[in-house]
């Protein structure tokens, strides 16, 4: 057959959005109509008939300049689209008197199936419907249409079936001169028949075929959740189509095969007390089999003065053998440069295999410290006194250490669990007062992504945060323990833990783009609502999730928009260089409400097109005044 129709006239209510309906919703950067079109060329069609009502103008267009003349295309308007698939059908009465291959234009198929359904040939006024073999009834989606068949040949299709060995896959090898007269029968009995009625009218007649698919893949595309399940589906395909040579388990037997495993489950103790530094005689933070072995202190220049240097002449006076090791504030110590040198200066000093690492300051002394604990030896023990507000709540409550690269942020790093973790929110006192706002965006983050109540309470606190030690230890004690629980259940945030990567998805190329002067917290908050807003492009939640976000960040005098020297297509470059990033595309972490993070398939980890991602970034750009 060298004819299409395929229909793409209706709304898409949960997938519509107002600058695209649902036959251009993207699907690996492709619009869903595309696929058909591009799958249905391949298989022999050369000419395709398009039925158009809902934002007609934009699927014209947009199909128009994507074919650019690579095949010929017509469009037919069906005014009355509300009306059902069969007055879409009926718009090409008039256009089609050959067989043809009619599709739904909100499927995808693999290849497999359209090359089967394009190799038959539809009986004189007949109609082949192509079927695949069906879940168990009561998993079967009341929106089916399901087929019951007996030699080859569909007796009953409908969405009512109660019994059926298969489901209508939205493909069909059609002969004209059956399915119009048909369906001009079916609606002229019922203004509002569908297209299953009729064909189970030709079903009567003996001229309705069934064509049994094999189990290649193929999605109907309905919902949010069937987009990224569509999206999976073809990125692992993608994935595993890049090998030229696949090996067969039984191509070749080894020689022999050994296991081994390596280390114990590691326990941090996770220690919060307040006045630590005032009197660090008073609790052991120091392994007592390191008391005779080499202790480095790291710490930046703002904080050597203020808690590293008195902390460190006071392990001396002790009896520690301890070294102090300052390095430059920011983030440029955070580079493989710096690493190099603090690495060497600490060989040439001399370490052992019991010496302690202790960092001392904010999240960028935790994360070079432990990049360095984990290598030296292989790795050393840890320490982690955090003084920062980031650092409590997220830096060093964590056992990922790492160090920036040239093209973006903690880009090389370890795993790596610190003995112990001490918090003395006293420090907060002497925290200059724009790093409280971006350490509270990691408290944001956990409370958005894990309890409601815990919003709420945010929402409707009316203190000094910035100067309130007691509500700042509260938040702290309560962002510990959320962070502990999601650590415990997947260190590796590959499921509930991919929590701890929300808002840093785009967060991570915002503080790049900046040139690091936006700060951690800042850039995750704007992250954050670039997230909430690719959830409500991909209408998995409504608009009070993205208020709640925007209202939470500005009460808290966090940045709500991009920066406006920062632009789309800078950050939509950087994202390549994002720990989720994968050659086939973004990976994000969403929210379908306060508290609930979105999984598909049991995934968390969600993938997600660039042109949603391009929206919503957009839609949070700051305005140049």
């Amino acid at each position: 057959m060298k004819k299409a129709l395929i229909l793409a006239a209706g709304r898409g209510c949960r997938l519509d959005r107002k600058s695209k309906p649902k036959p251009l919703v993207e699907v690996c950067n492709r619009p869903i109509l595309m696929h058909l079109i591009e799958g249905l060329a391949a298989v022999g069609v050369e000419e395709f008939f398009i039925v158009v009502g809902h934002q007609k103008e934009l699927i014209i267009r947009e199909v128009t300049a994507r074919v650019a003349g690579a095949w010929p295309v017509r469009f037919l308007e069906n005014p009355h689209y509300e009306g059902g698939l069969a007055r879409s059908v009926l718009c090409a009465q008039e256009a089609l008197d050959e067989p043809f291959i009619l599709s739904m234009g909100d499927h995808l198929f693999d290849a497999a199936h359209l090359a089967k359904i394009a190799g038959v040939t539809p009986e004189p006024g007949g109609v082949s419907v192509l079927a695949h073999h069906a879940p168990p009834a009561d998993k079967a989606c009341a929106d089916d249409v399901k087929v019951r068949g007996q030699d080859g040949r569909v007796i009953a299709i409908g969405t009512d079936l109660t019994e059926f060995g298969g489901t209508d896959m939205g493909l069909f090898a059609v002969d004209p001169a059956g399915l119009f007269p048909a369906l001009a029968e079916a609606v002229a009995a019922d203004p509002d028949a569908g297209l299953p009625d009729a064909l189970q009218r030709l079903a009567d007649r003996g001229k309705l075929a069934c064509v049994k698919a094999d189990d290649a893949g193929w999605d109907d595309i309905d919902t949010p959740a069937d987009l990224i399940r569509a999206e999976m589906r073809l990125r692992d395909q993608l994935r595993a189509g890049v090998l030229r040579h696949t090996v067969l388990a039984s191509t070749k037997v080894p020689d022999a095969v050994y296991d081994f495993v390596v280390g114990e489950p590691v326990t941090t103790k996770m220690v919060l007390m307040r006045g630590f530094f005032r009197n660090p005689e008073a609790f052991e933070f120091i392994p007592r089999e390191s008391a005779s072995s080499p202790i480095f202190v790291f710490s930046d220049e703002t904080v050597t003065p203020l808690y590293a240097a008195p902390l460190h002449a006071r392990m001396r006076a002790m009896g520690y053998n301890a070294h102090l090791i300052t390095m430059p504030d920011g983030e440029t110590s955070k580079s493989l440069a710096s690493f190099t040198e603090l690495t060497e200066r600490v060989l040439r000093l001399g370490v052992d295999e019991r010496s302690v690492f202790v960092s001392v300051g904010g999240g960028v002394v935790c994360n070079v410290c432990g990049f360095i604990a984990s290598c030296i030896y292989r790795g050393l023990n840890l320490v982690h006194l955090p003084t920062s507000l980031m650092a409590q709540c997220d830096a060093a409550i964590s056992h990922k250490q790492a160090i920036n690269g040239a093209h973006g942020k903690n880009m090389v790093g370890s795993y790596y669990s610190p003995r112990m973790v001490l918090v003395d929110v006293d420090t907060l006192a002497t925290l200059p007062e724009r790093l409280i706002p971006d350490g509270l965006s990691e408290v944001l983050k956990h409370a958005l992504c894990q309890e409601p109540e815990y919003v709420e309470y945010l929402m409707n606190y009316r203190g000094d945060f910035v100067r309130d030690l007691d509500f700042l230890e509260q938040v702290v004690t309560k962002n510990v323990r959320l962070k502990c629980e999601l650590v415990h259940q997947d260190p590796k945030e590959h499921t509930v833990g991919m929590v701890m990567q929300y808002g840093h998805t785009l967060g991570h190329p915002v503080e790049h783009m900046s040139g690091y002067q936006l700060y951690h917290g800042e850039s995750v908050a704007i992250g954050m609502i670039v997230a909430a807003r690719v959830s409500r492009i991909l209408n998995v939640c409504d608009d009070d999730l993205v208020r709640t976000h925007v209202e939470l960040c500005a009460k808290f005098r966090l940045p709500t928009k991009v920066p406006a020297g920062i632009t789309v297509d800078g950050l939509m470059e950087a994202l390549r260089y994002n720990k989720r990033y994968l050659t086939e595309g973004t990976q994000m972490s969403l929210l379908q409400a306060v508290g609930k993070p979105w999984a598909v398939n049991g995934r968390h980890v969600i993938p997600v097109t660039n042109g949603i991602i391009r929206e919503a970034v957009e839609q949070t750009l700051e305005v140049p005044s």
